[in-house]
């Protein structure tokens, strides 16, 4: 039978203790000065949270369940609400009322196959008028922090290692800019293929290019044009 308690770790103890709590509070208490009037806003926030017990039991705290909460600012005061994403490892789990994700980053640990092995609990930003948890990125509605599904659309480019992202941003005709170092060869030498192959350092090249991508592309019309190069300087290590 799984464990019912969290393990004595320092991952799962102090600051770090899992609160697996959804809910709101309005008007939250102000302990130390004053809110400023003219601030109209909301800050929202990810956190790992796992709702059950891990079975690895030194699963690190970046394996916990996406947890946002949303702070909503206005005529000094604040209201607080906090909601888990409904990633399919959240769902499942919650049916089988027990951690069925095995080791972080290793898929061969699992209890179970998952289609999409998403804890969705790294960033979450505001965009297309919907919250967009990254990893394979689930879309949430920003008034209610409810899971609206996975906001998903997989472009294509030809073979090469894209390294490090080094920027991204929408720009003012709704493109998105993605920056990163692309090689043709495995930068990552130190892990070679399974033949044993792993290229020279001294032949490995990383240019850091930009990719500007339509979100709203056909399905038809995935395959990435070639990008614009931003400096031939190596970009990678």
């Amino acid at each position: 039978m799984p464990s019912l308690r969290f393990p004595n770790r320092p991952q799962f103890s102090g600051f770090m203790k899992p609160c697996r709590i959804e809910g709101e509070v309005q008007n939250l208490e102000v302990v130390q000065g004053e809110i400023p009037p003219d601030i109209d806003g909301t800050f929202y926030r990810v956190m790992p949270d796992p709702q059950f017990p891990p079975f690895v039991e030194d699963d690190p705290r970046f394996n916990g369940d996406g947890n946002v909460s949303a702070f909503r600012i206005k005529n000094g005061r604040v209201s607080f609400q906090q909601r888990y994403v409904r990633t399919e490892k959240f769902v499942r789990e919650r049916e089988g009322q027990r951690a069925l994700m095995g080791k972080y980053r290793n898929k061969y640990t699992d209890a179970i196959e998952f289609q999409i092995r998403s804890t969705a609990n790294t960033n979450v930003i505001y965009f297309n008028r919907r919250l967009k948890e990254n990893s394979s990125p689930y879309a949430l509605d920003p008034i209610t922090l409810e899971t609206q599904g996975l906001l998903v659309q997989w472009f294509r480019y030809r073979n090469s290692f894209p390294g490090h992202t080094a920027n991204a941003f929408e720009d003012q005709n709704g493109l998105i800019a993605f920056d990163l170092g692309l090689s043709d060869k495995n930068v990552f030498f130190w892990w070679p293929k399974a033949n044993g192959h792993a290229p020279d350092p001294s032949d490995i090249h990383s240019q850091l290019v930009r990719f500007t991508i339509d979100p709203h592309s056909p399905s038809d019309r995935l395959d990435l044009a070639d990008p614009h190069v931003l400096s031939r300087f190596n970009s990678e290590f």
